[in-house]
């Protein structure tokens, strides 16, 4: 049998919390889509690897984005 590495659990709560994410960006940009509004920022407290999930799926949703700012400022800008 397999056993599981050491922080396999601190590994699972990651990978949940990152789904998570990922399904509430996935609405937020679903509803900016059906929306009037032509820009949605999201906010700076996002981590590097947040930030790369929103340019994910906004790219698949054919969304123009961008990230600005730098350092703990950076953010990202998400346009139809």
């Amino acid at each position: 049998s397999y056993r599981q590495k050491s922080g396999g659990a601190a590994k699972n709560k990651t990978n949940n919390a990152e789904n998570k994410f990922l399904e509430e960006t996935q609405k937020k940009l679903d509803e900016f889509l059906k929306s009037e509004k032509t820009e949605i920022s999201f906010p700076s407290s996002l981590n590097s690897k947040q930030r790369q999930i929103v340019h994910q799926i906004a790219d698949q949703m054919n969304l123009e984005h961008i990230s600005v700012g730098s350092g703990d400022k950076r953010a990202v800008s998400v346009r139809k």
